[in-house]
């Protein structure tokens, strides 16, 4: 899933410069802020008025598709795009009628078939999405080639090295289709370079768009990383796209506070497009804080929601909800539609089938994995050091105790004792193969690596690569890779 998110990436490299046939005036560039900020409804009286003087203009086409790219990705509703699909291809025929001695020719007809491939890969449509984005590599090179000092293609260049250089061993059919192997560090390096060039006046446009790319890409090659939109200026209580972002960081902090105030200022935006994954977390969020109307977040998400993902994981959450507060009968019913309900084709949703296959685990380990989740680490080591035997009663049990001390050790920059419980952690063998057990190789890795013992770093990243078939694989095989090419 990880692969396709990176992919969609390519959907921020809007352009609003003027060129030859592709002139961005500012109705348009009116146009643009809306669809970007998901005001889907005004973006599109604004189209519909400029296309009456304006027929068949490449720019209005390439801003339209933006449009269904941004709804299809955020309503994950295959129907819906199965329908539309045609419409955008006519709108990528418009622009491909341009004049291709422009750069924004090469740029815009390279983002419109990436987004088309991100959005067959959504959908597990997994040869024409390769097919797309063959093509969208093809436009983006040859602009590049041509233009090597225009801004948005170095973007562009950036995600692509990235995502192709990181993909996983399952997607390797996908990078032999495209004759490319793409380079991490230089993926990167583009990337930085891009979040510089916008503080110049003359591509200042592009700021947020380069910003949200970087920011997205270190934080999913790197966990260590900690890097929030606000250090640049930009404001994600103001834009849903930005929300989802910053979200991912405050989750990792354990900013409840935060990440709830953030997304209900995002809600109360008027005229924006239902994002439903954001309401999503918000359940999840209101969850791990202990707010009684969890519940009712995580109840409309699953009303709202047009696709599939997520649903599994939202009843999980749903279950945990009602078991905490010791109505075990309505934990026993949502547990049976985790089975029942949904597929498993993201990671919190296999996550959660794989969860709800086997025995819960121990009340008080839940307990502690919301306190970690909220950011208060000594408190879990006050629920849990030196009550394994208490606590404990199946090797599951055993596995996320060790797991949940050493991650709360290490947030608390206690390397030495991370190091051991984690190691702790690793010595059970559950099959399938758990997250808490992939998770610890991966945080192994990088204590090692933060320690500067670089060989038990490499051996653990490369244990990551020989793991299959588990929550969040493709996520995690991209960190593995990035970190061993960091040791490289």
């Amino acid at each position: 899933m990880r692969v396709r998110i990176l992919f969609s990436l390519l959907l921020l490299l809007v352009s609003v410069c003027s060129f030859a046939q592709f002139p961005m005036d500012k109705k348009l560039k009116q146009a643009h802020e809306l669809i970007f900020t998901l005001k889907f409804d005004s973006a599109e009286t604004i189209l519909n008025s400029y296309e009456k003087d304006h027929p068949n203009q490449q720019t209005t086409s390439y801003l339209r598709f933006n449009l269904f790219f941004l709804r299809h990705f955020v309503d994950e509703d295959e129907a819906a795009f199965t329908k539309d699909k045609r419409k955008m291809l006519d709108w990528l025929e418009v622009v491909k009628d341009g004049d291709e001695s422009s750069p924004f020719y090469h740029l815009y007809v390279g983002e419109m078939k990436f987004e088309m491939a991100a959005l067959e890969l959504k959908f597990g449509r997994m040869f024409s999405g390769a097919q797309y984005a063959l093509g969208a590599l093809s436009s983006m090179e040859d602009g590049q080639e041509e233009y090597p000092d225009f801004v948005p293609l170095k973007v562009g260049a950036g995600v692509l090295n990235v995502a192709i250089g990181s993909v996983p061993d399952n997607y390797r059919f996908l990078t032999s289709m495209l004759g490319y192997s793409g380079d991490l560090e230089l993926g990167l390096q583009l990337l930085r370079e891009s979040t510089q060039v916008s503080e110049q006046p003359q591509w200042s446009y592009l700021k947020t768009k380069n910003v949200f790319v970087y920011v997205y890409v270190a934080q999913q090659l790197n966990p260590n990383v900690k890097l929030s939109v606000k250090s640049y200026g930009l404001d994600p209580h103001t834009n849903p796209l930005l929300a989802y972002l910053e979200s991912r960081l405050l989750q990792k902090e354990g900013d409840m506070d935060e990440l709830i105030d953030m997304l209900l200022d995002v809600r109360a935006i008027p005229g924006v497009h239902d994002f439903p994954y954001l309401v999503y977390t918000l359940g999840r969020a209101k969850l791990t804080r202990g707010d009684e109307d969890a519940n009712l977040h995580l109840l409309s998400y699953l009303q709202m929601n047009k696709g599939v993902n997520y649903n599994k994981s939202t009843l999980r959450f749903l279950s945990w909800y009602y078991r905490l507060r010791g109505q075990n009968a309505r934990m026993e019913l949502y547990r049976s539609r985790v089975l029942e309900e949904g597929t498993a084709s993201v990671g919190a949703d296999l996550e959660a089938l794989r969860e709800c296959e086997v025995e819960p685990i121990a009340l008080e380990l839940l307990k502690a994995r919301l306190a970690f989740d909220s950011g208060q680490h000594q408190k879990v080591l006050r629920m849990l050091k030196g009550k394994e035997s208490q606590i404990c009663r199946t090797q599951n049990d055993h596995m996320e105790f060790h797991y949940r001390l050493g991650r709360s050790y290490e947030q608390l920059e206690d390397v030495k004792n991370a190091i051991t419980s984690l190691t702790n952690a690793i010595k059970y063998t559950i099959e399938p193969i758990t997250v808490n057990r992939v998770y610890s190789e991966l945080h192994l890795a990088l204590l090692y690596e933060q320690t500067k013992e670089y060989d038990k770093a490499r051996e653990h990243y490369e244990n990551l690569l020989e793991f299959d078939d588990y929550p969040w694989y493709e996520g995690t095989q991209q960190k593995a890779k990035a970190g061993l090419e960091r040791l490289d």
